[in-house]
């Protein structure tokens, strides 16, 4: 239920792959007071309006309406209560699902998948409350990294797009801090509808036999290195929370220092239920770390984003992410087309120890000539490059 695929990978929110789930696919349908998202009257009014004259001049197409409608508000604060907004009408619809599957002793599996803190940055005025907007501290840096190649830049492509922000130049810092507000705000209001549902599994009596999993599926730019958003290969945008709770697991409370990834879940859910894994999995099960957090069963994890280079090539970015470094190679070839390998335009190295903001790149850095030739040798074994 919610948001587990990205619609445009799979047959749209209609159907979200049906043959993944033993029911259908559920999605909170918006009320009569609400529009795109948004419960301010005045803002639901425009909107209408708009929406409607574009209808009536035929255009058709996501893009072209927005066009027409000309922005977004970046943020809404209104007195409303939980449900008023997408996310809490999940919760409500999930604390429903829970009880009702809890009812006897079969086995379930549940995916609930909450859409904030996307932009835009609503949410019920009481979560806004709950922060001091004058207290928001911006990014402490606002560039991009020292030697870095310009490739890694992006210039907040979905902010600026369809939201009311300047098209173009440093966002006004009053601005930033009403985004990073907002931000805050959402993080609080997903918190609690988290909460609800956890809560509600506390009362079925099912919570001593439920294994629980939640992440986000990436990052977010504030500010840091001039951007905003996510669409990048640094730090901000490639880290996201990653909380696994199984009451018979030894080390509970604690965490890891070793990198993760996605793709660990799967084979982590199998051994938790004591499932056979399947031979094709890309991960790995990350159960000796959860029994011993001071294991290490994997070196690295791996991220990329794409770029298109000056004389319009495709670029793909790979990033590889140690404990300590992060190694960015910019390797240019027709990856749509199926190449697997090409010439690499540009690199990129962070050392999180020394510079944990990525304020500089080090891979002019003659001190750093054997930590990156390792890396190297590491990056070899996920993605191939052309000599």
């Amino acid at each position: 239920m919610g948001k587990i695929f990205d619609p445009r990978s799979v047959q749209g929110t209609a159907l979200d792959d049906p043959a993944s789930w033993s029911i259908p696919h559920f999605h909170p349908r918006a009320d009569a007071e609400s529009e795109r998202g948004y419960r301010d009257p005045q803002v639901v009014k425009r909107l209408r309006k708009l929406t409607a004259q574009a209808k009536a001049k035929g255009i058709k197409g996501y893009k072209n309406i927005m066009k027409h409608i000309g922005y977004l508000p970046t943020t809404e604060c209104v007195d409303v209560p939980d449900d008023a907004y997408y996310d809490g009408k999940l919760a409500k619809h999930a604390v429903n699902t829970l009880t009702e599957l809890s009812k006897d002793d079969a086995p379930f599996f549940m995916a609930v998948g909450f859409k904030k803190p996307h932009l835009p940055f609503v949410a019920p005025k009481r979560y806004w409350d709950m922060y001091q907007r004058e207290e928001m501290e911006l990014a402490s840096w606002q560039k991009m990294p020292q030697s870095a190649p310009d490739i890694g830049f992006q210039d907040s492509w979905e902010l600026r797009g369809i939201y009311d922000v300047p098209t173009q130049g440093d966002l006004p810092q009053d601005m930033q801090r009403r985004m990073i507000h907002g931000y805050h705000a959402c993080v609080s209001y997903i918190d609690a509808q988290i909460g609800k549902v956890l809560d509600a599994l506390d009362a079925s009596g099912k919570a001593e036999n439920t294994m629980v999993i939640l992440w986000g599926d990436h990052g977010w730019h504030l500010g840091d290195h001039g951007m905003w958003c996510k669409h990048t290969n640094f730090e901000q945008a490639t880290r996201s929370p990653m909380i696994i709770s199984a009451p018979w697991i030894s080390s509970k409370g604690t965490s890891t220092q070793m990198p993760t990834e996605f793709v660990d879940i799967y084979p982590t859910l199998c051994d938790l239920a004591g499932l056979p894994k399947p031979t094709h999995l890309a991960g790995e099960s990350l159960l000796p770390v959860l029994n011993d957090p001071s294991k290490i069963i994997k070196q690295a994890a791996i991220s990329q984003f794409s770029r298109w280079s000056e004389d319009g090539e495709p670029v793909m970015g790979y990033a590889l992410r140690t404990q300590r470094y992060r190694y960015i190679e910019w390797v240019q070839k027709p990856y749509r087309k199926g190449a697997k390998s090409g010439k690499v335009i540009a690199r990129e190295l962070y050392d999180y120890q020394v510079d944990p903001d990525e304020t500089r790149s080090f891979t002019d850095d003659p001190t750093y000539a054997q930590v990156i030739g390792e890396l190297q040798v590491l990056a070899r074994h996920h993605w191939a490059v052309t000599p």
